[in-house]
């Protein structure tokens, strides 16, 4: 009976040889006998708490890719260590794991997987499925990356929108933040862009950065409402912004030589499993945000920027795109340029 090769050693128990024949040769009641194919059971690692968004987004990826009635099985590790750059690559190529969640940008692989972090590419969450997942624009740009790394993403799952925080003046169009001091995500367009509208961005370490809103060393902030109100900065801001000037997604990803051992009906139950879960997630993610802001009550006034302001956002960033031809395409940059609102 042929071996079906296995993807990592330590998740997949060995087949066992045909049985030998008995010694006694004239015993009729001893026959060959085998063991059927054991399952093929795909390795997955994340390193986020079980209980958390993503985290039940690879248990449900799991439980649909057993529901599917094939011989495949996923193993899901939680709480994993976060590799990146070539320990990624490393991990998956070596066959330590067969799968892993990451976060798209934060990768550490290739400096081009920033591109769904550059400014307001998406403020609706029909704007956002249609970009970053499946064949989407940015989707299928990442997609290209990852294959040149050896890597195989099998699909795209919901992180979420970032917002804007502050004291006193509430933050409706890129002139209010003129003159604020900004705790912002690190990333060259973020500072960029809070320079072009006027404001002082801050590297502030998370643990500090609530006091330092008290005390009035910085004056905003920007992150997910749901992190926004989990840090207690709710607290000491009175005002959110549901600005989402940026989006981010994790994926699932897979190393190219595991992928290619899969049979095409193993790939498609997998990509299948993985869209359905994705879905599930993204409900999850938009049920979560909406119950966060809601839960702002009375002290923090939610500000949810009209059409027309989005659209004077989108053009204060223009020359943000522009500059960023270079590093990620001409051809990408002027695609998501095009789009209707850009």
């Amino acid at each position: 009976m042929p071996h079906r090769v296995r993807l990592i050693s330590l998740a997949i128990a060995s087949i066992l040889p045909l049985a030998a024949c008995s010694n006694d040769q004239g015993d009729p009641a001893q026959e060959p006998t085998s063991e059927p194919d054991a399952a093929t059971t795909i390795s997955l690692a994340h390193p986020f708490p079980a209980d958390s968004i993503p985290g039940r987004a690879a248990e449900t990826f799991a439980d649909l890719v057993e529901e599917s009635g094939g011989e495949l099985a996923v193993e899901v590790s939680a709480e994993a260590e976060a590799w990146v750059g070539d320990e990624l690559t490393s991990q998956l190529a070596d066959g330590d794991v067969d799968a892993i969640l990451v976060t798209t940008a934060g990768t550490g692989l290739d400096p081009r997987l920033q591109l769904q972090s550059l400014p307001f590419l998406a403020t609706s969450p029909q704007e956002a499925h249609e970009l970053f997942y499946g064949t989407g624009l940015v989707a299928a740009y990442e997609a290209d990356v990852f294959h040149e790394h050896g890597v195989q993403p099998v699909y795209q799952f919901e992180a979420g929108f970032r917002g804007l925080s502050a004291s006193g003046k509430a933050v409706r169009l890129p002139e209010d933040l003129d003159g604020l001091s900004v705790r912002v995500f690190p990333a060259p367009w973020m500072i960029e862009a809070f320079e072009s509208w006027g404001a002082t961005p801050e590297d502030v370490p998370a643990d500090k950065l609530k006091k330092a809103l008290e005390k009035g060393d910085v004056d905003a902030q920007e992150s997910g409402v749901r992190s926004f109100i989990s840090s207690g900065l709710a607290e000491v801001q009175d005002t959110f912004t549901d600005l989402r000037h940026s989006y981010a997604t994790y994926t699932l990803v897979m190393g190219d030589a595991a992928w290619k051992q899969l049979s095409g009906e193993e790939r498609e139950i997998l990509e299948q499993a993985a869209r359905e879960a994705s879905e599930a997630s993204q409900e999850e993610v938009q049920a979560a945000d909406d119950q966060a802001h809601e839960s702002l009550g009375d002290e923090v006034e939610l500000v949810v920027p009209t059409k027309e302001e989005y659209a004077a956002w989108r053009a204060s960033v223009r020359d943000i795109y522009v500059r960023y031809q270079r590093a990620f395409g001409k051809k990408i940059i002027r695609s998501l340029s095009k789009r209707p609102g850009s």
